[in-house]
C-alpha cells in the first residue's frame, strides 16, 4: 500500500512538472506590452515618447556577430544612412554590439512605420525619455 502511495505521488510530480497549469499567476496579471525579445508589432509605441524620434532595430542577420567591430559599425550605419535617406531622417547614435539598430531623427510616424515595413528591419519603436530598447528591456 505505501508503494502504491509513493507510486501516485511521483506520478502527480511528474504531472505537474509535464504539464504546468495555464490557469496559474500569469493570467491575473495586468495587461501590459511586451517587453521580451521581439514585440508583437514592427511599430512600438511608448509612454513618454521624444517626437519624432525612434529607435530602428535591425534582423540580426544583417551583419554577423563574428564580424570585427568596425565592420558591425559600418554595416549598421550604411543600413541607417539609406533608410534616413529614403524617408528624409536623421541618424544619430548606431548600436552595433547589445543590438543591430540605430536612433534616427524622422519629420513624421508615418516614415517610422515605413521602415518598420522593411525586410531587414525587426521593429521600430518611439524613443522615450528613460526607456531602451526592447530587447535590452528584457535583460534587466
Amino acid at each position: 500500500m505505501q508503494r502504491l502511495m509513493i507510486f501516485a505521488v511521483v506520478i502527480f510530480i511528474v504531472a505537474l512538472v509535464a504539464f504546468p497549469s495555464t490557469s496559474s499567476t500569469q493570467n491575473n496579471r495586468p495587461d501590459t506590452p511586451q517587453r521580451r525579445g521581439r514585440p508583437q508589432t514592427k511599430f512600438v509605441k511608448n509612454q513618454n515618447a521624444i517626437p519624432n524620434r525612434y529607435i530602428v532595430v535591425l534582423n540580426d542577420d544583417v551583419v554577423d556577430d563574428n564580424s570585427p567591430r568596425e565592420a558591425r559599425l559600418e554595416r549598421v550605419k550604411e543600413i541607417a544612412n539609406e533608410h534616413a535617406l529614403a524617408h528624409a531622417g536623421r541618424p544619430d547614435y548606431i548600436y552595433e554590439t547589445a543590438l543591430k539598430g540605430y536612433a534616427i531623427q524622422l519629420p513624421n510616424e508615418a516614415a517610422a512605420i515605413a521602415i518598420s515595413k522593411l525586410r531587414e528591419v525587426k521593429w521600430v519603436e518611439e524613443d522615450a525619455f528613460g526607456s531602451w530598447p526592447s530587447s535590452i528591456n528584457s535583460s534587466r
